[in-house]
């Protein structure tokens, strides 16, 4: 790339007073997903997992909001309306309540599964969660990295090549990763997201940013 010190990058934060643990420190047993209802995001092997895994409850959620995710929702649906430890919550419409209810799941789910398959240069919800002190399993691609501490806020791994060639294999490999995550330490969680993936620490970057580009000049 020309003239790399051109270039910056700043990563997105989010609001540590709205995304933060539940109120009385308390979360339950079930493994959440949030996000769009798509192959990309790695949803069917989620569910492949939940069919392996009987005594795991999980979570899906969210709100099909264009046409090709309400056909997909549909086949998920009928998937996981026969695992009776799989739960579907429809969030909200309301751009409120849905993320009030969004962030109240994660911040009560003993996990969050985001199994992404494609490339993610800068995914948001694994930073709210741990906002909210839930650990995070993801496969190691994209901006994983840059957003979580491997092994002690999230526990990552590659994903497996040909992964649809070989389910099981995969659904053993996710299901290693959620039971080493449940032994991450909440509290640990959540400190660190409030010092990194913080929208104060966001501001301080995009301020650093303009100042370098305006040559030092601090501006009140």
């Amino acid at each position: 790339i020309p003239d790399r010190e051109r270039l910056h990058v700043v990563r997105y934060g989010r609001d540590p007073d709205f995304y933060r643990p539940d109120d009385q420190g308390e979360h339950e047993d079930y493994i959440l997903y949030v996000g769009r209802p798509h192959p990309a995001k790695g949803i069917d092997l989620i569910l492949d997992l939940a069919k392996a895994w009987k005594e795991q409850e999980f979570v899906l959620a969210w709100r099909a909001g264009l046409d090709d995710h309400t056909r997909f929702e549909s086949a998920y649906l009928e998937v996981a309306g026969a695992l009776p430890n799989v739960r579907f919550e429809k969030l909200p419409e309301s751009r409120d309540e849905h993320h009030e209810r969004k962030r109240d799941l994660m911040a009560r789910a003993r996990l969050l599964l985001h199994p992404n398959v494609y490339i993610d240069a800068d995914p948001a919800v694994p930073k709210e969660a741990q906002l909210c002190g839930t650990p995070v399993v993801s496969w190691d691609r994209g901006g994983l990295r840059e957003s979580c501490i491997v092994g002690e806020t999230a526990i990552l791994e590659p994903l497996p090549n040909e992964y649809w060639k070989d389910r099981d294999g995969t659904t053993s490999t996710l299901r290693s990763m959620c039971e080493r995550a449940f032994a991450l330490d909440r509290a640990r969680v959540r400190r660190y997201a409030k010092g990194d993936l913080s929208s104060e620490r966001m501001a301080r970057d995009y301020r650093r940013v303009y100042e370098k580009v305006l040559g030092g000049v601090h501006t009140s």
